[in-house]
């Protein structure tokens, strides 16, 4: 049986776009990255490493996630737009996850190449950290990946596409 990881995050931070990434970067085909904007329900990739067996899913529609998180998850990705850090959208989904005994996180700072202040990105991530603290999640052991969804996308053979290899293995070495 897979084990199941939720992408959580605020809407337009980049979920189902790290989800099509992580299936260009397996060496999945994405026929047209424009289609992703119209997925309106759950959306996944399964995917096999180190011998187990994985499938990543989200819920474009941000109301879907209260309903279909259902604590069989074995953990979430959370995915932070690094030019905007967290929003409310994603303590609500840490709150949800949490509320429903997920306990295992990896952080996905989203948009990297949007950034050039390396002190900004430092403080997205401290940000991002703080609201798992408040949540009595001890964000010290939370793993974070750096990287740009859009980018893997679109060159999974990439520097990009390797920071997406780096969250499939922190994934499957944490989950």
């Amino acid at each position: 049986m897979a084990k199941k990881i939720v992408i959580i995050g605020a809407s337009g931070h980049g979920k189902t776009t790290l989800i099509a990434s992580i299936k260009s970067v397996l060496g999945g085909k994405f026929t047209n990255p424009a289609e992703i904007e119209k997925i309106h329900s759950r959306y996944s990739v399964k995917f096999s490493c180190g011998g187990e067996e994985f499938e990543f899913f989200d819920f474009p529609n941000a109301e879907d996630y209260a309903g279909n998180i259902d604590g069989t998850e074995d953990g979430a990705v959370l995915v932070i737009d690094s030019c905007e850090g967290p929003l409310g959208e994603a303590r609500e989904h840490i709150e949800i996850c949490i509320e429903n005994g997920i306990e295992n996180f990896i952080i996905f700072m989203n948009k990297k190449d949007l950034m050039d202040d390396d002190d900004l990105m430092k403080t997205c991530e401290i940000e991002t950290r703080e609201v798992f603290d408040e949540e009595g999640i001890f964000s010290d052991d939370i793993p974070a990946v750096w990287g740009s969804a859009e980018k893997a996308l679109c060159s999974p053979n990439s520097f990009w596409g390797d920071s997406v290899k780096e969250l499939i293995f922190k994934v499957s070495s944490e989950f």
